[in-house]
C-alpha cells in the first residue's frame, strides 16, 4: 500500500522556518538596536558606516587636540603676559631714570632690577613649558647652530612657509653669510681739567739762608760748621736737609762736597771747580742715598780720581740738575769728569747711579758735560739712566695722591675718598667692569685701573694691538701744541669698538665722584656700516647680494620670522695713531668675515582634523632678553635713561604681537573645535541611519511574525491531526 505526499503539512513547516528565522533577526535588531550587523545584512552600508565612523572619530580626537593646543596656547599666553609685566616695569624704570631728580646712587638701584629683571625674562623665557616643551625660547619653531659664538640666530615663530600651489615649505638648511665692513668711529672722552698741587722748585735768592765758601770751608761769619753743614779736613758735608748755597771763586780746589744718606737738599753752585783726580779713591762731589736739586750758576766743574764719578751718586740717590737761568741770565754750566771706569755723573767703579734727572736742554745744549773714564758711562751706570727730559711742574711718576687733589673733595670740603670708592664702567653692549678708587691712589695709578678695566674686564684689547692707550693723562711735559691732548692734567678715555656698542658709561654710588671727572665726549661715535651676502652652503647659490645695514642685524632675509645676529666688529681693528692720539678703526673689506649657520625646523603644528594635511601651524617665537634686544639696558645715567625707552617699547611691542597672534590662534582653535563638533553630529546622523534600526517598524514586524509564526504552529498541527486521521481511515478498511 502507498500512502501519498502530505503537500500541506510541508508548507506550514516550511512558513514556520522562515518565519522563526525572521523573528530571530527582528529580535536582534530590537535588542541591539542596529539595523546592520554583519556585512550579510547590508553589504554596501557596512563599507560606507565604517568609513564614516574612522572619520567621526578622527574628528572626536581634532576636537581633542584642538583643545590641547588651546591648553598650549593659553600657557604660553600666561608667560608672555609675565614677560611683558617685566618690560613694562623696565620702562617705567627708564622713563623715572630720566628724570634728574635723582642721585646716581638711585639710577645704581634702578638698574640692579633692571638686571634682574632681564635675568628672569631669559628664565622664564626658557621655563615656560607645557608637556615639557619649550614654549617661549624659540625652541617650539626651530633649532640653530653657528660656526662663532658671536653669530646668533632668533627664531620668531614658524619657519614654513605656504608656497604658490598651497604646499608647505620648510625654510631649514645650511647657509653661509660673509660680511664686507666699512669701519666707523669709536668715542672720545675727556674729563675735567684737574688742579694738581706742585710743590715748584723755584732758585730765589732769599731761599738760601746759608752760603758756604768751598775754597775755604767757612759761611759768610768765617764758621767752619753751620745749621745742617760742617767742613773739616778739607770736605764739605751735608748733614741735614735745608738749601745751600756753595760758591768758589772759580779757581781749582781739592775740598771735596759730601751729602750724607737720607738727606734732601736744594744746592745752588756757583762757579765751584774741584778737581781730586791726583788723590786716591775720592770724589769731588758725593751724594750716597740723598736726594739733591741742584741749581748752576757759573761755571762748576768735578773731577774724580780712578774708580771714582766726577759728580758721583749711588743705589737710592735722586739728583735732579735743574736751568737756573732768568730772563737776563742764562743757566750755568757743569763738566763733570769720573775717573777710570767711572761714570762723568753717576756711580761709581761696578756700581748702580741712583736716578739722575737733568731738565730739558741743559745736556743738549752744552750746559751740562759728563765725560765717564775708559770703561763707563757718560751718564749712569747699568741699568741706571736718566731722565734727560725733565718736567718741573708734573712727573706722573712721582704725582700728589688723590687726597692731595682739591677736586676730590665736594663743596662742604669732605673728601669724597675716605672710604674706597667703586666706579662702574658699562659698554654699550652691556658688557661691565668695575674699578676701585682709593685715597692713596696717583693719577698714574687712576690711569691704569681704567684702562685695564677697557682693555681686559670689557675686552676691548682684542680689537687692537696697543692696548694701553684707553686711557691718558696729559701732563704739561706731554701735552700737544694742538689735538685731543692738548690741555694738560686731564684724562683721556677711548674706545676702540665703533657705534653705541662701545660707548661708555661711568656711574658710581657717589655721584658727586662722576661728577668730579667731568666726562664729555670731544668726538661722537659712528657705527660700522655692514655689506652682507647670504649664499645656500650646499648649492652655493646666492639668496640675497650686498645688503648694506649699519646694524648687525639681519630682520627677515631668509624668512620673516628669523633674524641673524653677527659679530659688531667683523673684522674691524683699531690702530693706534700716535699723531692724533687716537684709535683709527679699519675693515679688512677685501677679506670678508664669513659665518655660517644650520637651521633645522621644529615648528609647533596641531592636527586640526581628520585627515592628512589638516594641521594648523603656529608662530610662537623667541622672547629672551637677546631676541627682544634688551641686554644693553643700562639707565645709570640720565642719557642712557631716555634712549632706552624706545628701546624698550619695541620690545613691549614685539610681545604685543605675539600675544595678539595667540589669542588669534586661540579663537581658530576654538571655531575649528566647534566645527568638528558639528561634524561629528552630522557624521554620527549619518551613520545612525545607515546602522540604527527603525524601532517602531521593527517592533510592528516583530508583532507581524510573531502572529504569522502562531499562525504557521496552528495550521503544523492542525495538518498533522488531519494526516493522522487520514491513516486511521486507511487502516480501518
Amino acid at each position: 500500500m502507498k500512502i501519498g505526499y502530505n503537500a500541506a503539512t510541508m508548507s506550514a513547516f516550511n512558513s514556520l522556518t522562515s518565519t522563526t528565522d525572521s523573528i530571530e533577526k527582528a529580535a536582534r535588531i530590537l535588542s541591539s538596536g542596529l539595523r546592520v550587523h554583519t556585512a550579510a545584512d547590508d553589504a554596501a552600508g557596512v563599507a560606507i558606516s565604517t568609513k564614516i565612523s574612522s572619520q567621526k572619530s578622527g574628528a572626536d580626537r581634532a576636537v581633542k587636540n584642538t583643545q590641547d593646543g588651546v591648553s598650549l596656547l593659553q600657557t604660553a599666553e600666561g608667560g608672555l603676559n609675565q614677560i611683558n609685566s617685566m618690560l613694562q616695569r623696565m620702562r617705567e624704570l627708564a622713563v623715572e631714570a630720566a628724570n634728574d631728580s635723582l642721585t646716581q646712587q638711585d639710577r645704581n638701584f634702578m638698574q640692579i632690577e633692571i638686571d634682574e629683571l632681564k635675568t628672569n625674562i631669559d628664565n622664564l623665557a626658557h621655563n615656560t613649558t607645557f608637556n615639557s616643551k619649550r614654549l617661549l625660547d624659540g625652541s617650539s619653531a626651530g633649532a640653530w647652530t653657528t660656526d662663532n659664538e658671536n653669530t646668533k640666530v632668533h627664531i620668531n615663530g614658524s619657519i614654513t612657509e605656504i608656497d604658490q600651489f598651497g604646499q608647505k615649505k620648510l625654510l631649514e638648511g645650511n647657509y653661509k653669510i660673509e660680511v664686507r665692513t666699512t669701519a666707523g668711529k669709536a668715542e672720545v672722552q675727556k674729563s675735567n681739567i684737574f688742579t694738581i698741587p706742585i710743590e715748584k722748585i723755584t732758585d730765589e735768592d732769599s731761599e738760601y739762608s746759608t752760603e758756604i765758601n768751598i775754597e775755604d770751608g767757612v759761611d759768610s761769619t768765617g764758621a767752619t760748621s753751620g745749621q745742617g753743614w760742617n767742613f773739616s779736613d778739607g770736605v764739605l758735608t751735608i748733614t741735614d736737609d735745608g738749601k745751600y748755597n756753595i760758591v768758589g771763586s772759580g779757581s781749582t780746589t781739592e775740598n771735596k762736597i759730601v751729602i750724607n744718606s737720607g738727606v734732601e737738599a736744594q744746592i745752588r753752585l756757583t762757579d765751584v771747580n774741584i778737581d781730586v783726580s791726583g788723590n786716591d779713591d775720592e770724589a769731588a762731589f758725593n751724594m750716597a742715598g740723598a736726594t739733591v736739586n741742584l741749581f748752576l750758576h757759573g761755571e762748576n766743574s768735578f773731577t774724580s780720581s780712578d774708580y771714582r764719578a766726577g759728580l758721583e751718586t749711588s743705589d737710592g740717590s735722586l739728583l735732579v740738575i735743574l736751568d737756573s737761568s732768568t730772563d737776563t741770565e742764562e743757566s750755568g754750566t757743569l763738566e763733570a769728569n769720573g775717573g777710570y771706569s767711572a761714570a762723568g755723573i753717576g756711580g761709581k767703579y761696578n756700581s748702580g747711579g741712583g736716578t739722575i734727572k737733568i731738565q730739558d736742554g741743559l745736556l743738549n745744549n752744552g750746559y751740562v758735560n759728563a765725560t765717564a773714564g775708559d770703561g763707563a758711562e757718560d751718564i749712569g751706570s747699568g741699568e741706571d739712566g736718566i731722565s734727560s727730559r725733565l718736567n718741573l711742574e708734573y712727573d706722573p711718576e712721582e704725582a700728589p695722591i688723590l687726597r692731595d687733589i682739591p677736586d676730590f673733595y665736594d663743596n662742604n670740603g669732605v673728601f669724597l675718598l675716605n672710604d674706597p670708592q667703586e666706579i662702574t664702567i658699562t659698554q654699550g653692549n652691556g658688557n661691565q667692569a668695575k674699578v676701585i678708587l682709593y685715597s692713596t691712589d696717583t693719577m698714574a695709578d687712576v690711569r691704569r685701573k681704567l684702562n685695564d678695566a677697557i682693555a681686559n674686564d670689557l675686552g676691548q684689547a682684542s680689537y687692537t694691538n696697543n692696548a694701553d692707550r684707553f686711557v691718558s693723562f696729559v701732563t704739561e711735559d706731554s701735552a700737544q701744541s694742538m689735538g685731543q691732548e692738548s690741555v694738560a692734567y686731564t684724562f683721556l678715555i677711548r674706545s676702540a669698538v665703533a657705534g653705541a656698542n662701545g660707548k661708555l658709561t661711568f656711574s658710581s654710588e657717589s655721584r658727586d665722584l662722576i661728577q668730579k671727572l667731568g666726562l664729555n665726549t670731544i668726538e661722537e661715535a659712528t657705527e660700522n656700516v655692514f655689506q652682507v651676502s647670504i649664499f645656500d652652503a650646499h648649492k652655493g647659490s646666492m639668496i640675497e647680494k650686498d645688503i648694506v645695514t649699519s646694524s648687525n642685524k639681519l630682520v627677515g632675509v631668509i624668512n620673516n620670522n628669523i633674524d641673524i645676529e653677527f659679530d659688531p666688529n667683523a673684522n674691524v681693528k683699531a690702530a693706534w695713531d700716535e699723531d692724533s692720539k687716537r684709535y683709527v678703526l679699519s675693515g679688512d673689506y677685501g677679506n670678508p668675515y664669513k659665518t655660517s649657520i644650520h637651521i633645522v625646523n621644529k615648528s609647533t603644528a596641531f592636527q586640526i582634523g581628520q585627515t592628512e594635511g589638516e594641521d594648523m601651524r603656529i608662530d610662537i617665537g623667541d622672547v629672551t632678553a637677546s631676541s627682544l634686544g634688551i641686554t644693553q639696558v643700562n639707565v645709570t645715567t640720565r642719557e642712557n635713561a631716555s634712549r632706552y625707552i624706545t628701546v624698550l617699547d619695541g620690545a613691549i611691542r614685539k610681545i604685543s604681537i605675539q600675544r595678539t597672534k595667540i589669542g588669534g590662534y586661540q579663537n581658530e582653535l576654538t571655531y575649528n573645535a566647534n566645527s568638528l563638533v558639528q561634524t561629528s553630529l552630522h557624521l554620527s546622523a549619518s551613520e545612525s541611519r545607515i546602522k540604527d534600526a527603525d524601532m517602531a517598524k521593527e517592533t510592528m514586524n516583530f508583532l507581524k511574525l510573531q502572529i504569522i509564526n502562531n499562525a504557521s504552529s496552528s495550521m503544523l498541527s492542525q495538518s498533522h491531526h488531519m494526516s493522522r486521521a487520514s491513516v486511521q481511515s486507511i487502516m480501518m478498511m
